[in-house]
């Protein structure tokens, strides 16, 4: 009886051995994770963060950041980041996620772009329609606000007697679409050359390209409200020139498409809907941060 016994659980013993068990073995992983990418607003250093979100359904390894064929950085831990300068080049950011299989998953193409993005002309005129003063300006930042995030960027003027930095979007209040041009920065004051806005708050369309069309108010050194002028800018192109010589020719291109805005589509001057010290004011409490 014992013999008989011994013999049947033996049998036994081998029969799971070969079976696992009963049980049914692990299936290959085939499935690659998916990954998105997102970003962070830029920060007072000019700084992006990317963040990857991957799933898997077992576990992401790794992600590695590309910028076109450039590996750029590799994060084994969530969550998956990489941080850029919005300053440098901003397109075409893809992440790869890996798992303990090797699949791997791609995101789609990603570009950092920023409010009002690229190069726009500018123009002051009086009331004789006669230009008193004209430029351009690149929005090539960002900068959160109390009312959301705005462009920022540099402007100068045709004669180059004028050259700081530039707030486009709502700065005083929400809904609103005004621009503030600094005179001078420093650590203690900031001064405006003039602030504006536009006269339904809506960004216009010139030939195919957006514009803005309002009024605008001069300041002194002292930040009294000066003179009042018609103010249009058009955009005249959605990229961020990099080099001196692109600049300087998207700059010349952009003052002239500022100046025909004005010439075929002169305005009638009123006041600002916003009083123009609120703008100003607004203004240096976002610069001053």
């Amino acid at each position: 009886m014992k013999s008989t016994l011994l013999a049947f659980l033996t049998a036994a013993l081998i029969l799971t051995a070969c079976n696992g068990g009963g049980s049914t073995p692990p299936a290959n992983d085939t499935t690659a994770p998916t990954v998105s990418l997102s970003r962070s607003v830029s920060d007072n250093n000019s700084n992006v963060v990317l963040t990857a979100a991957a799933t898997d359904d077992r576990r992401v390894t790794k992600v590695e950041f590309y910028q076109d064929s450039t590996l750029l950085t590799t994060d084994t831990t969530a969550p998956f980041t990489y941080s850029t300068d919005v300053t440098s080049p901003r397109t075409n950011f893809t992440a790869r996620a890996y798992d303990a299989a090797g699949n791997v998953g791609t995101s789609a193409v990603f570009n950092i772009v920023t409010p009002y993005q690229g190069v726009w002309g500018w123009a002051l005129f009086d009331s004789a329609d006669a230009i008193v003063d004209q430029g351009a300006l690149i929005n090539y930042d960002e900068v959160n606000s109390r009312y959301g995030v705005l462009a920022f960027g540099e402007y100068i003027n045709r004669a180059q007697t004028r050259n700081n930095s530039a707030l486009m979007g709502s700065l005083s209040a929400a809904n609103t679409l005004e621009v503030a041009f600094a005179a001078a920065v420093t650590s203690n004051t900031i001064n405006f050359y003039f602030v504006g806005q536009d006269a339904d708050n809506v960004l216009g369309d010139y030939e195919g390209s957006a514009t803005l069309e309002g009024v605008a108010t001069t300041f002194d050194t002292a930040g009294t409200p000066l003179e009042v002028y018609g103010l249009v800018m058009v955009q005249t192109s959605s990229t961020v020139p990099t080099s001196a010589t692109a600049q300087a020719a998207a700059r010349q291109n952009a003052q002239a498409q500022a100046v025909a805005l004005a010439t075929t589509r002169p305005m009638t001057r009123q006041a600002m809907k916003t009083n123009p010290v609120t703008v100003r004011d607004a203004a240096a409490n976002i610069l001053n941060r």
